[in-house]
């Protein structure tokens, strides 16, 4: 999830689109609003489809309910955004203000991503450190039992 928002340049593309807006003379079209494309698709389904095992992550499971929340919350206000203007028309100012605040929530998240990407990797040392431990006492059981 990480990796793709980076890979798609959101944060870069949102500054453009806020400096195009900023400059704007009139009001803009239905494809000056900033989408990330998530919008009326399943956008994070691995998340959705493993939400029930969330207890599992252990310490990381917070910072991954974070990430995800703001992520999934970033779509959502570039989506209400434009439908809001289409319904009732914003001024301008409050157009670049909403996309400010989103892009602001889009790097909060991004953080909040890669601290879940570290404490996602602790958790995974943690496991292999535990799995070796048994393993090596199951070996030395069986050394034991064998001499």
């Amino acid at each position: 999830m990480l990796a793709i928002f980076k890979q798609r340049k959101h944060v870069e593309n949102l500054e453009k689109t806020i400096m195009y807006l900023t400059g704007l003379k009139g009001q803009p079209g239905p494809d000056d609003f900033y989408d990330t494309g998530g919008e009326g698709v399943e956008a994070y389904p691995v998340f959705h489809a493993n939400c029930g095992k969330i207890g599992l992550l252990g310490d990381a499971a917070e910072s991954v309910v974070s990430a995800y929340t703001r992520l999934k919350a970033v779509d959502s206000d570039l989506v209400f955004i434009r439908e809001r203007h289409q319904r009732l028309s914003l001024s301008l100012t409050k157009i670049v203000t909403a996309h400010e605040n989103v892009k602001a929530l889009m790097v909060d998240a991004i953080k909040r991503a890669e601290v879940a990407v570290v404490a996602l990797r602790h958790v995974e040392d943690r496991r292999f450190y535990l799995l070796g431990k048994r393993v090596s006492r199951r070996a030395g059981r069986a050394t034991s039992r064998a001499s």
